[in-house]
């Protein structure tokens, strides 16, 4: 169950979620509210009010991600990174575009995918303010969903011949929306890959795939870690810096 109202203490949306595998108080803030995920039962004990301790530092942290949310934005208009109508922008894998569709209301958004050429469009009224914050935020958590979508649908048939490659069980493949890593390794030999995989091109992707299944014989960047994975990857330095700048490039695309 979810609980939302105004918060006057916090000056924003707070929206309680009850999660009945939760053990402790969990809370975020984005897209201009809070995030509070409880335990089942605690959730009533912040609506209406919240303890003044606890207002204290979530204020503290407010005042953090507005801080770099706008120093964010600076850069997103400096150098251009933002999604504008008419203007796509074009990846090695896809592209996205913003188009108008009028029968769309205004401050709703649509998604609209091209299978046979990879484009992703975003469908918003004429009347939007498409270069606001809010509007660039709704767009770029679009892309984030398209992303493993993308991942899952799309990358199929290389990520069977990759796992016959590499002998690992296509089945404990998993996708998932992570932003700051490109794939994780569970102990139970489950490998999780982000669909941020998707801004990487062919050789790039195989090498992040790689490093994941390396982790299933060592699962800590420790020396021997580094050893099993030169094994096909002797430039692994080389690679990862490649990685790095393709990142940066389209990074912008699904900031948080």
């Amino acid at each position: 169950m979810v609980y939302r109202y105004f918060n006057k203490q916090l000056n924003c949306v707070v929206a309680i979620k009850s999660r009945s595998n939760a053990t402790r108080i969990t809370y975020k803030y984005e897209n201009d509210e809070f995030v509070i995920k409880t335990p089942v039962g605690y959730e009533k004990k912040f609506c209406p009010f919240i303890e003044e301790a606890l207002v204290e530092r979530m204020l503290q942290y407010k005042e953090k991600c507005e801080r770099i949310q706008k120093e964010n934005n600076e850069i997103r208009k400096t150098e251009n990174h933002i999604f504008e109508i008419g203007k796509p922008i074009v990846t090695p894998r896809f592209s996205v575009e913003v188009r108008v569709d009028n029968q769309i209301r205004e401050h709703y958004f649509h998604t609209n995918v091209d299978v046979d050429n990879n484009i992703l469009y975003i469908e918003v009224n004429e009347q939007t303010q498409i270069d606001s914050e809010s509007a660039q935020s709704i767009i770029r958590s679009m892309v984030r969903d398209f992303l493993s979508k993308f991942l899952k649908i799309e990358f199929i048939h290389e990520l069977i011949t990759l796992s016959e490659k590499y002998s690992v069980d296509y089945d404990n493949i998993r996708y998932g929306k992570a932003t700051r890593t490109l794939g994780t390794c569970s102990s139970s030999g489950i490998i999780t890959l982000s669909g941020m995989m998707c801004f990487l091109p062919d050789h790039l992707f195989e090498y992040i795939f790689a490093h994941e299944v390396a982790h299933l014989e060592e699962m800590n960047h420790s020396s021997k870690f580094y050893a099993i994975l030169e094994r096909n990857f002797p430039n692994r330095n080389e690679l990862d810096e490649e990685v790095k700048q393709c990142l940066d490039k389209y990074f912008w695309m699904v900031w948080k």
